[in-house]
């Protein structure tokens, strides 16, 4: 009888360690390489279309890309990824899915480590801010508006700060002190310059967002150094394990966000 739940133990420790998985993945290289990156993530599952490793990776794990550090042919690829999940889910239980699914099909091997690097801090200005804060009520969302930009509700500094650094591709430390949730409405397309000739640089993303925090939303980025968490790369493959036949998906189970919005 000891033997017996022994055995009985182990099995059902065995099952409930086994890492979150979708039930039907298909993932494949994409046929438009130069077409348009768009990705959807919804309580059934995730959809990414002619995305990246990179793009991909940056989702799964949720960091930006200067806080991932593997091979330059991340950024190359493209890929279509379709994955649904068991049941109703919400986005941050579906990430870890999409990590066993890149474990799986690319033999992703990882470790993650500290550094310190050059990045930014999100702080209040002097003046105080101009945002407004959330209701009740308020939905979690971003709306574009041809002429207002991105009218933002219900969103936290640490997640502005998180999609901040995607754009600026650099870490983002959220040290305003504002705490709870805020609705307010940023332009970054009205900030950008007007006075551009043909042959001139590429505007500093950074000095177009400084602009468009400190006039918007009375908040400002402050340079600054600080030991961050990266994600290293030890091994992946450049090409994933294909699909398998339609009978046999069961056996694929196992083992945009804000910035996008404000742009």
């Amino acid at each position: 009888m000891r033997l017996v739940l022994l055995l009985t133990a182990v099995s059902a420790f065995a099952q409930t360690a086994r890492p979150p998985a979708f039930e039907v993945a298909s993932l494949k290289v994409s046929s438009e390489a130069a077409g348009r990156v768009s990705s959807d993530v919804a309580p059934a599952g995730v959809t990414f279309r002619n995305a990246s490793l990179t793009i991909i990776m940056r989702w799964a794990y949720k960091l930006p890309a200067c806080q991932i550090s593997g091979p330059t042919w991340l950024a190359d690829e493209r890929f279509d990824i379709v994955a649904k999940a068991a049941g109703p889910s919400k986005e941050d239980e579906m990430r870890p899915m999409m990590q066993t699914l890149l474990t799986e099909r690319f033999k992703l091997e990882v470790h993650r480590e500290t550094r310190t690097m050059q990045g930014f801090a999100l702080m209040e200005a002097k003046g105080g801010h101009k945002m407004k804060p959330s209701g009740p009520d308020s939905p979690a969302e971003a709306i574009q508006d041809p002429v207002k930009g991105s009218i933002v509700t219900g969103a936290s500094m640490a997640e502005l700060a998180e999609d901040l650094a995607g754009p600026l591709n650099a870490p983002v430390l959220e040290m305003t002190g504002l705490k709870g949730r805020y609705d307010f409405i940023i332009n970054i397309r009205a900030h950008l310059p007007t006075d551009r000739k043909p042959g001139d640089p590429p505007p500093d993303p950074a000095d177009i967002f400084m602009e468009a925090l400190q006039q918007d939303l009375g908040l400002k980025l402050e340079p600054r150094k600080a030991p961050v968490e990266v994600l290293v790369i030890d091994h992946m493959e450049r090409r994933p394990i294909e699909n398998r036949s339609e009978e046999h998906t069961s056996e694929l189970q196992s083992p945009c966000n804000l910035v996008c919005r404000l742009l």
